[in-house]
């Protein structure tokens, strides 16, 4: 049956991702700028960590039902914000019962949400665990943006992730991955996936005038600090500077946070990381070579590129096109040869040309890019075959 697509007055977008405002992700960046073309409800959801009993996994936990039972509240940046549902889960999909328990719950929650009350609805899925809802709910199509490899991230249950996501791309109408690794992965399936990587608001990162470096370099990675950081790098880094981890914890090694002269700030405000980069001598990007970290492409990067800051990283695929706009190392020895050469020598010209290419990479082209799926979907009701 061929569906035509509504006008954006009357299109729901029902977005299930990781939770709203707990730290910048690439969706809720595209989003913020695909509020004025539609409708959007966003679901918060919960239970891709295998729940262990331990302090960790509890203080998650109460966060969590701190946001199922308390209304959501607009930031103080007054940054446009969509309708945002917390509805009750179960910390897991191991079982039958388990995933019918999180499959009521969200089935709930979707068909009580605004977007679902729109002419057509569109539900965009960063999570597999949408494996269960894709025909169930009043929704007309789906779209499964794969921003990162769940069956090797860190902490997660990949077995069940591994399945639900092979259920979920055999049922979408589309998907879009923001990587390379990830899109080949999707095509090994069969299935048809669409390259969006990520974007950048350049001119909330441009730093006009950074503050002159002092006798030892300051050196500053921000992001969740979990096991894809390379602990060895980060004690060479802490004997060339110092080094500040700015962001969440997740299960980081143990061994890293036992580093003394590592100085962990905690979260940072999105808005004020930009003051935090111009304090900076080097931005760093101190991953271990991991499948997780070679099937991702960092959200951090263009914004470090951004920032005008000069940036030493871990070599990774999802990131070589910009090879000629940062020093990307794979050793313990290059890494320590382009932090000390950066700090002494600052961006090279030839980092700067390259650097203009971001003029390109604006969220709001990204989101002009998502929105014409979405209508492309809308319109087509057959499903793409990997080519």
């Amino acid at each position: 049956m061929h569906h035509q697509a509504p006008s954006d007055n009357h299109l729901g977008l029902v977005v299930l991702a990781d939770h709203w405002g707990r730290h910048p992700s690439s969706a809720q960046h595209l989003v913020r700028h695909l509020m004025h073309h539609a409708h959007i409800s966003w679901i918060n959801s919960v239970g891709t960590r295998r729940p262990r009993l331990c302090l960790s996994d509890a203080r998650r936990a109460l966060g969590y039902l701190n946001q199922v039972f308390t209304t959501h509240k607009k930031n103080k940046h007054a940054d446009p914000q969509p309708e945002v549902l917390s509805p009750l889960m179960y910390p897991g999909f191991r079982t039958r019962w388990q995933r019918s328990i999180n499959r009521m719950t969200m089935h709930r929650a979707i068909t009580r949400c605004k977007a679902a009350q729109q002419a057509q609805t569109v539900g965009i899925t960063t999570l597999p665990l949408a494996a269960d809802l894709v025909g169930v709910t009043p929704v007309d199509r789906w779209i499964y943006y794969a921003v990162d490899d769940f069956s090797v991230w860190p902490g997660l249950d990949h077995e069940v992730m591994r399945q639900m996501e092979t259920e979920l791309i055999r049922k979408v109408d589309h998907v879009v991955a923001v990587s390379e690794n990830i899109r080949t992965n999707i095509q090994n399936h069969g299935v048809g996936c669409e390259l969006l990587t990520h974007g950048i608001d350049i001119e909330h990162w441009r730093c006009l005038s950074p503050t002159p470096a002092s006798d030892r370099p300051v050196l500053l990675f921000w992001g969740v600090i979990d096991q894809r950081l390379d602990t060895e790098w980060c004690r060479e880094l802490t004997q060339l500077g110092q080094l500040i981890l700015a962001g969440p914890q997740q299960d980081p090694d143990p061994s890293l946070l036992a580093i003394p002269d590592i100085r962990f700030t905690g979260p940072i405000d999105f808005h004020d990381l930009p003051s935090h980069a111009q304090r900076a001598d080097v931005l760093v990007m101190p991953y271990a070579d991991l499948p997780v970290t070679r099937a991702m492409q960092p959200l951090k990067f263009k914004e470090y590129l951004a920032t005008g800051r000069p940036v030493v990283a871990r070599a990774l695929p999802g990131i070589h096109e910009w090879h000629d706009a940062a020093d990307l190392v794979t050793t313990t020895t290059e890494l320590t040869r382009a932090v000390q050469t950066r700090f002494n020598a600052g961006v090279p010209e030839t980092q700067q040309q390259a650097r203009r290419r971001l003029g390109y990479e604006s969220w709001s082209e990204k989101a002009d890019h998502l929105h014409a799926i979405i209508r492309e979907v809308l319109h087509d009701s057959g499903r793409r075959t990997a080519a």
